[in-house]
């Protein structure tokens, strides 16, 4: 029989599943600032989006019109995600989020 290192817990008999707290994470400080920086910028991008459809609608009143702008909002995902993938795959996590977060910025500050 090998021997057990002195730190490690005693075999149980009984293994059944394993309790998690799916609440461990919000105990870092800094995943709790980046849940709620994520919460914020998601739900001004759904407002952003709101408000878009609003004022399309307002102005034509054609269902078709806002069909065609929810359509407009899910072609770049559809059609980008594969070379997305392609290109986070090869290069560092750091450059693939830094540079669209500070382009995100520029275009936010920029904006009237």
């Amino acid at each position: 029989m090998p021997e057990r290192k002195p730190h490690a817990p005693p075999p149980t008999a009984a293994t059944g599943p394993a309790i998690r707290d799916p609440y461990a994470a919000f105990r870092f400080r800094a995943y709790g600032y980046y849940a709620l920086g994520n919460f914020i910028s998601i739900t001004g991008r759904q407002m952003l989006t709101i408000a878009i459809e609003w004022e399309v609608y307002a102005r034509t009143h054609s269902a078709t019109a806002l069909g065609l702008v929810g359509l407009v909002a899910a072609v770049p995902i559809v059609v980008l995600s594969l070379p997305a993938g392609h290109l986070a795959d090869r290069f560092s996590r750091n450059r693939s989020f830094s540079g669209p977060r500070r382009l995100t910025v520029l275009c936010s500050i920029a904006s009237p």
